[in-house]
């Protein structure tokens, strides 16, 4: 059987990223980038709990890059190029430092990964589902009301 592949309408990312005040002297100190290994996963959500003013460390689970994009201060600078190219980012804007870690991507109109498409695939099954129900329902009401002649019928001449 031929599968076909879902789409990225999107770009998408597994990243890391951390915005920290820039007035905190363990920020230099710390190497938010390296989050990513095991042993420093706990290590960098607690110190992120304690110090970061906005965080997010989620290795498994694909986000849209726009939803980074919200968040962090990038100006003029072309998306793709930047997904393929900065793994990792640490720039200062402001009173804040931040501190970006790009894991995986998909570009957009690129093959979608299933475990990001997998809520889309539930939500419409559901809603197939659904209106199969719905439709079955009414047809069962009017086979009842016609057996049960509770339907009459006008016709205007």
């Amino acid at each position: 059987a031929k599968q076909s592949k879902a789409i990225a309408k999107q770009n998408i990312n597994k990243s890391n990223q951390q915005q920290m005040n820039l007035k905190q002297s363990k920020v230099t100190q710390s190497k938010p980038t390296q989050c990513k290994a095991k042993r420093y996963e706990n290590q960098c959500r607690n110190y992120s709990l304690k110090h970061a003013v906005e965080f997010y460390y989620n290795n498994e689970e694909w986000i849209y890059f726009d939803e980074i994009i919200k968040k962090i201060p990038l100006q003029d600078f072309n998306k793709k190029k930047f997904i393929q190219k900065k793994k990792k980012l640490t720039f200062e804007e402001g009173n804040f430092i931040y501190f970006i870690n790009i894991y995986d991507y998909r570009l957009e109109d690129g093959v979608s990964p299933l475990s990001f498409e997998k809520e889309k695939i539930k939500s419409i099954i559901l809603n197939i589902r659904s209106t199969e129900l719905r439709k079955k329902l009414k047809t069962d009401l009017y086979k009842d009301a016609l057996k049960n002649k509770s339907i009459e019928f006008y016709h205007n001449d």
